[in-house]
């Protein structure tokens, strides 16, 4: 029942904060980075593509998860209420949040996630505060970093992957 009158009373909120979620976090991942990688290190080759894809997604991962803490501050939603309540990766991160597990949940999240939600997750600042505490600030530019360094190795590894299947084994035979 409490479950029932606390997806009630945040409806709204959700639903504005789960569209924008999964609509910048698929064509951010999914789209923008292997676009940009492909086009960085065919340019520039591996070694400088990586880099300035680097640079390029990480400013932009920066920009995209400050606005959106901006927004979830406007709200002010509190999602470690919310998390309490999912199931089963709810339970999990509350859970490693409970016995002191910061810095796993901290590298879980920045690898399964975005800054925005590593952040929203593990601030100290109540939702509505903005950045205005120092950890939280760190906590910000840290998961930035760390964010978009497994981000981009991923996605260089698979474009790498693709570019080296696709010129050893496909092309011969076109």
């Amino acid at each position: 029942m409490g479950d029932a009158r606390f997806l009630a009373k945040n409806a709204g909120k959700l639903s504005t904060i789960v569209a924008g979620k999964l609509s910048t976090d698929y064509l951010y991942d999914n789209v923008l980075y292997p676009v940009v990688i492909t086009a960085a290190t065919l340019y520039f080759g591996v070694a400088w593509g990586l880099a300035l894809a680097y640079l390029l997604m990480t400013t932009g991962s920066a920009l995209a998860s400050y606005l959106e803490l901006r927004g979830y501050d406007w709200i002010a939603f509190d999602i470690k209420e919310y998390l309490s309540k999912v199931p089963i990766i709810g339970s999990i991160l509350t859970g490693a949040l409970d016995r002191k597990g910061r810095y796993l949940t901290f590298i879980v999240l920045c690898c399964w996630s975005d800054p925005f939600v590593t952040t929203a997750v593990l601030r100290r600042g109540q939702p509505g505060s903005g950045l205005s505490d120092p950890h939280d600030m760190k906590l910000f530019w840290a998961s930035v970093i760390v964010s978009n360094i497994y981000w981009t190795t991923r996605w260089t590894v698979i474009v790498e992957m693709v570019i080296y299947v696709y010129t050893n084994y496909i092309h011969p035979w076109l």
